[in-house]
């Protein structure tokens, strides 16, 4: 039985908003989005998508395949996703 898990996929844009990564990422049906500018004002944005992963291998390579082509298409960076359990979180690139 393939269980899943909570994750947060990270996107950065640099010199513009995000507005395709987030769109993309709607069209996948994870709506839970958020986008926030560096505090530096210069442009350079991130993005942090929270939805589900399953545990199966290629299932998680198929959405990182996923993820990186919805940032390329963007021009933007994927930077990896986070798994968040109860005992330490896991940064996966």
């Amino acid at each position: 039985m393939d269980e899943t898990r909570a994750v947060t996929h990270f996107f950065s844009s640099p010199g513009r908003h995000p507005a395709a990564v987030v769109d993309a990422l709607r069209e996948l049906g994870i709506t839970e989005v958020v986008v926030d500018e560096e505090v530096t004002g210069d442009g350079f944005w991130h993005v942090a998508a929270f939805g589900s992963l399953p545990s199966d291998e290629a299932a998680v390579s198929d959405t990182e395949r996923r993820m990186r082509r919805i940032a390329q298409d963007a021009d933007a960076r994927y930077d990896g996703w986070q798994a968040t359990s109860t005992t330490r979180d896991q940064r996966h690139r």
